[in-house]
């Protein structure tokens, strides 16, 4: 488990409730994980400091890609419990590929 500063912490859950609230995406354990990264790197940077609110924290192309990638890892989870991909660590990365399941159910999607 990561640990963060508590005010990158406070930030996160505040702007997670927002996107929540508004539909756009679920609060997960990756949200957080992403959302509090991106908000160290900013505040290592010194863009960000303890005293900041959620106020134009993010450039719009920065909190567009980090919706992308929440959105993206979700639909992942999703058709990992559907048990149509799986996935591996390589190096740091995961890795997905097509399980027997899925490459049947694309065979019968094509076909139709």
């Amino acid at each position: 488990m990561k640990k963060y500063q508590p005010f990158i912490i406070n930030l996160s859950d505040e702007i997670l409730k927002i996107t929540e609230e508004q539909g756009l995406i679920p609060i997960t354990p990756f949200a957080r994980d992403l959302l509090c990264d991106m908000l160290t790197e900013k505040f290592i940077k010194g863009e960000i400091s303890s005293t900041d609110t959620i106020d134009g924290i993010f450039e719009e192309n920065e909190f567009m890609e980090f919706l992308h990638k929440v959105i993206i890892r979700d639909q992942l989870d999703l058709l990992k419990e559907m048990e149509l991909i799986n996935s591996y660590d390589e190096d740091g990365d995961e890795m997905y590929f097509l399980t027997n399941k899925g490459k049947d159910y694309l065979e019968n999607l094509l076909e139709t």
